[in-house]
């Protein structure tokens, strides 16, 4: 009689507690509002939460709740503060109970095979290796995929950058490893910092440079919430590649929510393809947008910066090129452009070292060149 009596207790406290002491109800309609039986409250006249509350709660969200609970048994393997619970559950609406079911078992068997074969004579980065290889062995292909989702990934064992990290990192937090998640345009990778500081990407080891420079990245990483919310910017993605882009306003609402910053990809893509289609003026205010969201989004200061100097706008490209410098002092493509928009302005001196400096900086006639033209 006593259980039947606290269950719903328990069980709103183990499963909700932080999220209602937080927000006071849970928005699991996700429409980025919590509004109707979403909010939860005292009504039956007593000075503190009792079951009846807790009951009354549960029953009139009774949907939400039911697939919820379910998709909490799914999760046999991972403790129920991993990252990649709240990453499936997100997905699970676009899949059947047995493909959710079937993912977790086979990432289940991936943590257990990588529990196995560790040990303690292992270094950090051959600890990150053993997670790339253990996949291979399961079979799975590590290629750029064109279905985005992790559940889709998982069942078919052909993952791509972003659905492999997310596999590590699931694995990551439940081994207690100091492991992240860092994005740049079209591209996700692992992020290991701990006493070692390194990325991994397909199993590769990656310094720092390698990213700055092909991707102008800007050193940032993703905090939990900016991993939930990258999940639901790929749900959206996905959702109106299917014509569904109502559905999606609620997925763009929760990344809104969470990391708002990461919008700022959306304008970025979509600046890109308004320069695709010779269209500069909505280009350059998508990627105005993107830079108002995140001050730091290199890329988008970049195709600015082409778009300007296409325009003829060299003063402008030359500001947004400095823009990615004082970032990103090491970008040798950032350098050959100022360069190549300085010798425009008829600014050569100015020109010749960003030039040099982009091309040949290490070459022993370098110098005598800077001795020439002035050092910086």
């Amino acid at each position: 009689m006593v259980e039947s009596i606290t269950w719903p207790i328990i069980l709103t406290a183990s499963h909700y507690g932080a999220r209602l002491k937080r927000d006071g109800g849970i928005d699991f309609n996700e429409d980025g509002k919590i509004e109707g039986a979403e909010k939860f409250s005292e009504v039956n006249g007593k000075k503190s939460v009792d079951a009846d509350d807790c009951l009354r709660y549960l029953e009139a969200n009774r949907p939400y709740v039911e697939k919820e609970i379910k998709f909490v048994s799914f999760q046999k393997g991972f403790s129920s503060n991993n990252v990649i619970n709240q990453i499936l559950f997100i997905q699970s609406g676009m899949f059947s109970e047995d493909e959710v079911a079937s993912a977790y078992q086979i990432l289940g068997a991936v943590l257990a095979q990588v529990k196995q074969e560790l040990n303690d004579e292992m270094t950090d980065q051959e600890k990150a290796q053993l997670v790339y290889a253990v996949l291979r062995r399961q079979g799975f292909t590590l290629e750029p995929q064109a279905e985005p989702l992790l559940i889709n990934n998982l069942l078919n064992r052909s993952i791509d950058c972003d659905t492999s990290s997310l596999i590590f990192l699931a694995v990551a937090q439940e081994l207690g490893w100091p492991v992240t998640l860092a994005l740049v345009p079209n591209h996700v990778f692992v992020r290991w910092q701990g006493e070692s500081v390194f990325n991994i990407d397909y199993g590769e080891i990656r310094l720092d440079q390698y990213y700055r420079q092909a991707y102008l990245w800007n050193g940032n990483t993703l905090n939990q919430n900016g991993i939930v919310a990258l999940a639901h910017q790929i749900l959206a993605w996905k959702k109106e590649e299917l014509g569904k882009g109502g559905e999606a306003l609620a997925n763009y609402q929760q990344v809104y929510q969470l990391a708002p910053s990461l919008l700022a990809y959306d304008y970025y893509f979509s600046g890109l393809r308004a320069l695709r289609a010779n269209d500069a003026h909505h280009g350059i205010t998508f990627l105005n947008e993107a830079i108002k969201l995140d001050p730091l989004f290199l890329p988008a200061y970049d195709e600015r910066a082409n778009t300007y100097y296409q325009l003829g706008d060299y003063q402008a490209a030359v500001s947004d090129l400095d823009q990615i410098l004082a970032l990103n002092p090491k970008s040798f493509s950032t350098r050959l452009k100022r360069g190549a928009v300085n010798f425009s302005l008829g600014e050569y001196r100015s020109g010749l070292i960003d030039l040099f400096r982009g091309t040949v900086p290490k070459l022993p006639f370098v110098h005598l060149l800077f001795d020439y033209f002035g050092e910086l």
